[in-house]
């Protein structure tokens, strides 16, 4: 399972973000709790989605 955490709801549409990644990376998962749930080990994609959707890429740790 990759868990992504971290994001300020005031800034991000998390849900939205779920979403994307979700399709991009083709697997499931859910956002709860503050965080994101993705099925499977997808720490790289995850890491260039969040690149590619304007994160800074200083801020991402694995």
């Amino acid at each position: 399972m990759t868990i992504i955490s971290g994001f300020d709801p005031k800034l991000h549409d998390i849900k939205e973000l779920t979403k994307k990644l979700k399709t991009e990376i083709a697997c499931g998962g859910t956002y709860k709790d503050n965080h994101i749930e993705l099925q499977g080990d997808h720490t790289d994609k995850v890491r260039q989605i969040l690149i590619k959707n304007g994160f800074d890429e200083n801020s991402i740790s694995s």
